[in-house]
Parts: structure tokens; C-alpha cells; sequence
């Protein structure tokens, strides 16, 4: 048995054969959006931390590979102390175009590396500063661009010189760098789509968790220099902790909610199961997992599924709480049922605030008031539970706590007690 929980393995000729929140069907929605639009096009598609973005990126990138339609699939955080994003998407498309059209494209590709070069040098101080403020629409100002700048000058440093500004001065230089590069990109593009009737398209993963300043150099980059034709960037994101990011590390301005606005073209939301499923694609997830941990399947995962399932957890919390169950299933105390034990794992989970209260033997408010239980033998349990937070002066008979007939004073100890021993699970 596992404690750790395996990633899931992604069968080359069946990517999504494991698919518990049936993801699938959304490819093909992308996958017509993606091949039918020869513009250049953003999409942003937005799914909270530990709900599977990176699994899903692998899944469709190794689908479409089976399609014959080959894409890159860029880690951003990977790529965090990288001197600029520029370098790195011309880096991984110089590859790609290398590794997968060998004898194809060659006269392009040349001409590509050359370029990318070039306008490489001229990218320097003035011109970041320029293009963040302008890129962002105030929404970064300029006292947040000159903390970027700060961040930046020590790569930036790198990469300018005595050459680098010259060039910068020369301004019809410059645009001709710039054209060229364009220009040769689109043709490179073009010859992709050509090539495998799907545009040369670029999955970004990780975006949230890279440091803000090359994160928003990365989105002014996409913005500025690869927007051409058949060129296709997908971002695979958190947005509310991305924005929160930002805004915690720049200062907020007033029209945040609408940056990501100004780079991406189409907004989309990661799905998260069937419509009106009742729980079953996080049922399914739970038994996969706990197939690949070697765990035994039994009434405590079912109900610690149902809970993930009311209360919409991510994976990584579904993940969490079989490696308790991994941990403790030999250390479950008689005097407590099932449901009870699951409330309190899912608790451990999601509010650990609450579990350190009740290790402390605080029973004084009603921590379960705003927990989901979305099937009748669980709001059965949440009742019991409600009743066990009252205080005793109120509450003195026996009832049918735990597995059996006990006291509400035995039954509030035997909660204690086992708040105590999942707070040893940091």
C-alpha cells in the first residue's frame, strides 16, 4: 500500500482512459475551436490549484499526438529563472520545429533562429518598461513597472550591451527586426497548419505558480511578438490566485478583474464532472486512486467521496484525504461511526482551523453550519454531530452516537481524541 498517491499513468494509445471527471468531450470542443480559426488566438481556460490541469494538459497533448497533430507543451514555473520568455518560446519552437519536421523547413527554421537572435538584443530595459504599461492598460502602473524592472534589470543585463544599445536607438532597426521575425514566424506557422491541418499551438501549464514579473512578461511577450496568424497559445490557469498574485505583489488597481482581458480571446472553465452527476465522477476518481495506492475500498472512502463531491474539493484534496486513510485505517476508534470518521478526515482536509479546536476540546460553536451533505444519510450524521456541539447542560441523554448507544460526553471524547491524532498528519 501506498501512502503517497501515484500520478495518474497516461496510456499513449488511450490517454483518457482514466477520466473521472469526463474531460474528454471538452478536447473536441477545443480541438474544433483550435483547427477551425487561422487567426492568432488565446485561450484561457481556468480551473482551480489541485484540480488536474496538469494531468488534463498531458492527456490532450498525447490525444492530439495520436490525431497527428503535434503541439508544444510548455511548463512556464520550469522555465521561472529563464532571462526572458521571448528566448524560451523561440527556444522551444526552434525545437519543435527541428524534432518533429527534420527534413522539413529547413531554409524557414534557419531564418527563424537567426531572427529570434536579433530581436532577442533589442529587447531591453526601455522597451520592457514600454510594453508592460502599455500591454496591461494601467493596469499595472508605473511605480509597479519600475518594481518589476528592479526584478528584471539583473537578467536584462545579460542580454544588453554596447551593441544591444545601439540597436535600441536605432528605431528603424528595430522595426525591421521585428518585421522580419513576424514575418517569418507567420510563414513557419502557416507551414504547420499546412503540414497537419492544426496551427502551430502552445499549452502553457503553470503559469500561476511562476514569479509575477515573468509571468507578465510572458502574457506581454505572447501579446506583442508571437501574435500572427495559426499561432495559438492555450493558458491553463488559475485565475483568481493568479490575480491575486499580481495584484498581492504590485498593488491593486481598480480594473484587475479585467487584465487577463487584454491577452486572451476566449475563456473557458476546466470541467469538473458531468452536470447533476451526484457525486459519481468523484466516486470514480476516489476508486482509481485508490486502486493505483493499493488501498483497500471500503465505506469510509465512499463517504469521504460523497463529501469531496458536495463540497466541490480539488484532486489534491481527494489525494490528501485517502493518504489519511492510508495512514490511520488501523488507528479508527470503535466508538465512532463511519460518516463521523469521514466528516472529521474531510475537516482535516479543508478546515484544520476546525480540527484544532476540537483536539482542544472546543465544542463551542457549530462548526459544521456551512457543510454541504448532499445525500440524506450524511445530513442524518451532520444532525448527530450538530446535537454533539451543543453544550452538555442542554444535551445530557444517551443517544445512537458513534456505532453504538453512548454518552454525549463519551462521544465528544472520542471526537477529541481522534481531531488529536489526525493533527499528528501535518
Amino acid at each position: 500500500m501506498k501512502f503517497k498517491t501515484p500520478p495518474i499513468e497516461i496510456s499513449a494509445e488511450h490517454p483518457f482512459a482514466s477520466d473521472p471527471f469526463h474531460r474528454k468531450p471538452f478536447t473536441k470542443l477545443l480541438n474544433n475551436a483550435i483547427e477551425s480559426i487561422d487567426d492568432s488566438l488565446v485561450i484561457s481556460i481556468d480551473s482551480s490549484w489541485g484540480h488536474g490541469k496538469t494531468t488534463f494538459a498531458k492527456q490532450w497533448v498525447q490525444s492530439l499526438k495520436n490525431d497527428g497533430k503535434k503541439v508544444i507543451l510548455f511548463n512556464a514555473f520550469q522555465h521561472d529563472l529563464d532571462e526572458d520568455p521571448f528566448l524560451s518560446f523561440s527556444g522551444e519552437i526552434y525545437a519543435f520545429i527541428k524534432d518533429h519536421f527534420k527534413d522539413q523547413f529547413k531554409e524557414e527554421r534557419k531564418s527563424f533562429l537567426e531572427n529570434s537572435g536579433n530581436l532577442l538584443s533589442v529587447l531591453a530595459t526601455s522597451a520592457l518598461k514600454t510594453g508592460l504599461n502599455a500591454a496591461t492598460a494601467g493596469v499595472i502602473n508605473d511605480k509597479a513597472c519600475n518594481n518589476i524592472m528592479k526584478a528584471a534589470n539583473a537578467e536584462i543585463a545579460s542580454i544588453t550591451g554596447r551593441m544591444c544599445e545601439e540597436k535600441i536607438e536605432n528605431h528603424t532597426q528595430k522595426k525591421k527586426l521585428f518585421d522580419a521575425f513576424h514575418e517569418n514566424l507567420k510563414k513557419l506557422a502557416e507551414l504547420v497548419r499546412n503540414e497537419q491541418d492544426f496551427p502551430l499551438t502552445i499549452i502553457i501549464d503553470e503559469l500561476d505558480r511562476c514569479r509575477p514579473d515573468f509571468a507578465l512578461q510572458l502574457l506581454e511577450r505572447i501579446k506583442h511578438y508571437f501574435n500572427v496568424d495559426n499561432v495559438t497559445f492555450v493558458l491553463l490557469i488559475c485565475e483568481k490566485q493568479f490575480l491575486n498574485h499580481v495584484t498581492s505583489t504590485y498593488g491593486l488597481n481598480k480594473n484587475i478583474e479585467s487584465y487577463l482581458h487584454k491577452f486572451a480571446d476566449l475563456f473557458l472553465t476546466l470541467p469538473n464532472g458531468r452536470p447533476f452527476d451526484s457525486g459519481e465522477s468523484y466516486l470514480k476518481y476516489m476508486e482509481e486512486t485508490s486502486d493505483r495506492m493499493g488501498l483497500q475500498k471500503t465505506q469510509i472512502t465512499y463517504t469521504c467521496g460523497y463529501l469531496a463531491a458536495s463540497n466541490q474539493c480539488s484532486m489534491r484534496q481527494c489525494n490528501q484525504m485517502l493518504s489519511i486513510i492510508a495512514l490511520y485505517s488501523n488507528l479508527f476508534p470503535r466508538s465512532l461511526d463511519i460518516e463521523t470518521m469521514a466528516i472529521l478526515i474531510f475537516l482535516k482536509v479543508t478546515h484544520i482551523d476546525i480540527i484544532e479546536k476540537l483536539a482542544a476540546n472546543n465544542f463551542k460553536i457549530n462548526y459544521l453550519e456551512s457543510l454541504e451533505m448532499n445525500s440524506t444519510y450524511l445530513e442524518d450524521t451532520k444532525k448527530h454531530l450538530e446535537l454533539m456541539m451543543m453544550d452538555q447542560s442542554q444535551y445530557k441523554s444517551k443517544h445512537m452516537f458513534g456505532s453504538g448507544v453512548i454518552s454525549h460526553k463519551d462521544f465528544r471524547h472520542s471526537i477529541t481524541h481522534f481531531a488529536q491524532i489526525l493533527l499528528n498528519a501535518r
